[in-house]
């Protein structure tokens, strides 16, 4: 369990909370939920037997009490007798392929009053009495291989693959950025690490630059995807393609913006783990369904005009500041934001050329080269 001693530290203290009758792994496909939950049950509280079932090829309300019968191996009529013999963790792993659940989990903690419920899934579930836990991806940012468990996780994968040509330090540039470009997601770091069997750490980091999805084709990320996006509304649908435009993480202004995002779209995305927020409070479509280019996020023609009028304000208006003094804060945002408005340029130059983003008087924006 590389990177995970924090979450699964938070994991037991709720799960010892008495009002904690559910709690839920909440996060996009292949980030390690799962493997969470199989750690939880090796550890469970004090006094619980857990119980795994999985609801991967569950899509109906027989098929979920079968699925329990299975797993606690008696026959479906006895299943609510069985619930209700001793306070069970009932963990119910990928949640999200089961339509409709909202009726199945109430009935489930009426029959089994003392168990808890631990729930993988991408998609939030209508359970009031849930405790929510997001699960992020590993840690990317540190140099230190020590520190960086999106790292270790592809060193340990990559000279299990090819053990009789072990990856040497020169490697160590090309590993971090894969891992970056992956967004620290272990199923899609793991897939990559495969791949040192015919491609050099360079070639994979070059592959993913290029067309990164031929690398995460034999995975379940493109059919996870695929679900998320068909259980969406076409609201958020619209405004999930209209986001992509971004090819860097946004604030919630600029996505509100650019993608005139309502309240309810937007928790729909936020509920669908088809938006995640960084540790730094920006947003962003995970990293792993956008290197996939699936055509559901190809974003529409429109949304590149709106995208260059937003950040060529902006710019302009932090242009503006750098010349009233309030450099700190200017640079900060500029900085932040260089990604997006470089992109803005190239997908809707108009808003650029009309003056409204430089002050110069022929749409140039004035930028101090600290900021490169």
């Amino acid at each position: 369990m590389l990177g995970r001693t924090a979450d699964l530290s938070h994991l037991h203290h709720l799960l010892r909370q008495p009002d904690c009758r559910a709690l839920v792994l909440l996060g996009p496909a292949g980030v390690g939920k799962s493997a969470l939950a199989q750690q939880l049950a090796h550890q469970p509280p004090l006094g619980r037997t857990p119980l795994w079932v999985s609801l991967a090829d569950v899509a109906t309300a027989d098929s979920f009490w079968e699925a329990f019968g299975r797993a606690s191996g008696v026959a479906v009529p006895a299943v609510s007798a069985v619930l209700g013999q001793r306070p069970w963790l009932l963990i119910l792993d990928g949640l999200d392929h089961l339509p409709n659940s909202a009726p199945l989990l109430a009935h489930l903690l009426a029959i089994a009053p003392t168990s808890q419920l631990l729930l993988t899934t991408r998609q939030r579930p209508p359970l009031a009495e849930a405790h929510l836990w997001r699960v992020r991806g590993l840690s990317t940012t540190a140099a230190d291989l020590a520190e960086n468990s999106a790292a270790q996780l592809f060193l340990h994968v990559a000279n299990r693959v090819n053990p009789s040509a072990p990856l040497r330090d020169t490697a160590m540039p090309a590993v971090l950025e894969i891992c970056r470009q992956l967004g620290g997601n272990p199923l899609a770091i793991q897939q990559a690490a495969s791949w040192v069997r015919v491609l050099s750490c360079a070639a994979i980091a070059a592959e993913l630059r290029h067309n990164g999805r031929h690398l995460l084709a034999e995975s379940n990320l493109p059919a996870a995807f695929e679900q998320s996006w068909n259980q969406l509304a076409p609201a958020p649908q619209a405004a999930l393609a209209t986001l992509a435009h971004f090819p860097h993480s946004f604030t919630r202004a600029a996505a509100t913006a650019v993608a005139d995002l309502a309240l309810p779209t937007w928790a729909a995305l936020w509920d669908s783990s088809l938006l995640t927020q960084l540790a730094d409070g920006r947003y962003h479509i995970p990293p792993v369904y956008r290197l996939l280019a699936p055509p559901q996020l190809i974003p529409p023609a429109e949304a590149g005009a709106r995208l260059a009028y937003f950040y060529a304000e902006l710019v302009a208006g932090e242009t503006a500041a750098l010349r009233g003094g309030n450099l700190a804060g200017a640079m900060v945002i500029l900085q932040d934001e260089r990604p997006n408005w470089g992109a803005s340029v190239a997908v809707g130059g108009g808003a650029w050329g009309n003056g409204r983003a430089g002050t110069d008087g022929h749409g140039a924006v004035p930028f101090s080269p600290h900021c490169r």
